[in-house]
């Protein structure tokens, strides 16, 4: 009998036991995040550093992604590595997820159409808007080593956290 190998699913749990040696062996790095807003779009910036490993969330949507600052060198859903260097522009498909080496000071930004804004400039406004956004892009995936999802650079026990 031949037995049909899920590669989405292997490359999953790949990633997930490379965050987990990343936690185990190096620790995590910072990786801060910036939320923008506009009139339909939703603008996710990130921030790394130069030595750090990053991983990203499963993809449901369909997005463009920019590099506009730094380089890294980028472990693609296709088996292939990639080296991207700002400026660059790309687009995420659905079902990717993404393992990286930042080779130098990096930010990264998604960008997500979406009828979702927060009420109003604060905190809590700002993190509920960017919940029910992570409802709609990010599809659910707990780390079967870690027993929960790496988000953020924080284990939590589901992507609404």
């Amino acid at each position: 009998m031949n037995e049909v190998i899920d590669h989405k699913s292997e490359r999953n749990k790949r990633i997930d036991e490379f965050e987990a040696t990343i936690i185990n062996e190096i620790g995590l790095g910072e990786a801060p995040v910036r939320h923008i807003f506009s009139e339909g779009v939703y603008v996710r910036e990130m921030t790394a550093y130069a030595g750090s490993f990053i991983t990203s969330l499963i993809h449901k949507t369909e997005h463009i992604f920019i590099v506009s600052k730094g380089s890294l060198l980028v472990s693609m859903d296709d088996g292939d590595d990639l080296f991207i260097e700002a400026p660059y522009i790309g687009i995420t498909k659905p079902n990717t997820r993404r393992a990286a080496y930042v080779v130098s000071d990096l930010v990264w930004s998604t960008i997500h159409v979406t009828d979702i804004k927060p009420t109003d400039d604060t905190e809590e406004a700002i993190e509920e808007a960017v919940k029910l956004i992570g409802e709609q892009i990010i599809e659910p995936h707990e780390n079967y080593v870690l027993g929960g999802i790496l988000k953020n650079n924080v284990i939590v026990n589901n992507i609404i956290n």
